[in-house]
């Protein structure tokens, strides 16, 4: 004879059987991450590195990232609060601290090396230097490091801009501009130069290493470095943790640079990455060959009416925050 259940136990037996099973079909939600910071980025090359994995994640951060056209645009983000934190070269950074003193903090630099500003011309072209280019249209974007790289240059050979025909200019119009003879050369930053460079579009003839070191800076609202320090300094652990490996695996570090361009729709070869990271130096501390850059371009910036005067920016510096980043980083 079969032994039969009560009715009540098998209505219990399957009301258990039935929570059990909804209890394992619900998803806990993640965790938000306690710190956050809002990052105003450009197109250089450990910007697409950045991108490409979450490096806050370690550090209980969310990074919310904008991807700025120019330095310029990255220090409107932050005046205007829809920035935290953005990099940029000297040269929009010295204009924006000039303009609204008090207002930014340098908490670190980024890369420097004025090798990463390189002059491009048409690869069957004969020149062999900038001293070939007088009186010729030249592409620069106006008022990047670039372009001070460039003026620091001339001013050095005894020339002046009226010597060349100086074209304003995006970086990426410029390999179109070499090609169809538009322009003779174009001067600009990595990784334009070795993307161009990779595709066979232009060749180098010169780059301005010796001129600058021109670090890039990597700047903060004093307001958000004063009330949220500790988000200040997950960030930059989170940075040096991504120059750590493009310093130690710079060929992965480009092929997923690569893999964020292609993303955006634009195809670069891993190889230019490779090739940028190497005419760059990555070093977070601001030496004091850095600094004295730092015055000579804001002293140029005056000579020539850019700014109206030198700002203090040792004043402007707190690396106490890279400090605590890097040990915190390990």
């Amino acid at each position: 004879m079969k032994k039969r259940f009560p009715r009540a136990m098998l209505v219990c037996s399957l009301a258990a059987a039935l929570a059990a099973l909804a209890c394992s079909l619900i998803t806990v939600p993640a965790q938000a991450a306690q710190y956050r910071v809002r990052y105003a980025m450009q197109k250089v090359p450990e910007d697409y590195v950045y991108r490409a994995s979450d490096w806050g994640k370690k550090y209980d951060l969310d990074v919310k990232t904008m991807v700025s056209p120019s330095g310029v645009r990255s220090m409107q983000h932050l005046l205007s609060g829809q920035a935290d934190c953005a990099d940029s070269g000297s040269g929009p950074i010295l204009s924006t601290i000039s303009r609204a003193p008090g207002k930014l903090t340098i908490v670190s630099a980024t890369h420097s090396g004025g090798q990463r500003h390189e002059l491009m011309v048409e690869p069957d072209a004969s020149y062999s230097s900038l001293a070939d280019l007088k009186g010729k249209r030249i592409a620069i974007r106006v008022g990047s490091g670039a372009y001070i790289a460039f003026e620091r240059y001339i001013a050095s050979k005894g020339w002046n801009n009226h010597d060349f025909n100086i074209v304003n200019m995006a970086p990426g119009d410029m390999g179109a501009a070499i090609s169809s003879g538009q322009v003779a050369g174009a001067i600009t930053w990595e990784p334009t130069p070795s993307i161009l460079v990779t595709k066979h579009v232009v060749k180098v003839i010169q780059n301005f290493g010796n001129v600058t070191t021109d670090p890039a800076l990597l700047v903060c609202t004093t307001d958000f470095v004063k009330h949220h320090p500790k988000a200040v300094e997950r960030f930059l652990a989170s940075i040096s943790d991504m120059y750590h490996f493009i310093k130690t695996n710079p060929k992965g570090a480009g092929e997923r640079a690569a893999k964020v361009a292609s993303q955006s729709g634009v195809s670069v070869p891993p190889a230019a990455f490779t090739r940028a990271f190497k005419h760059m130096t990555f070093d977070m501390h601001l030496s004091a060959e850095n600094m004295k850059d730092l015055q000579s371009n804001a002293k140029f910036m005056v000579k020539h009416h850019r700014i109206s005067s030198v700002p203090d920016i040792q004043a402007m510096v707190d690396m106490k925050y890279l400090k605590a980043a890097q040990k915190m980083a390990g």
